[in-house]
């Protein structure tokens, strides 16, 4: 199960990045950490990856 792992927990300040956005499947939301690592969540709610970013960008104000 190489290249297979969730990750579900994302300290803020280790954020580089976060945006939502429309891809092959139905809504997308990508993290990069600072470190360059990447995280793609496919098929999420649309309402509710919007107000995600959306709560993200508010917070790191």
């Amino acid at each position: 199960m190489s290249g297979t792992e969730v990750k579900d927990t994302f300290l803020l300040d280790e954020i580089k990045s976060i945006k939502s956005g429309i891809s092959t499947v139905p809504f997308r939301i990508a993290i990069m950490e600072k470190n360059g690592e990447s995280w793609l969540f496919d098929q999420v709610n649309r309402k509710e990856a919007k107000a995600f970013v959306e709560a993200y960008k508010t917070t790191i104000k």
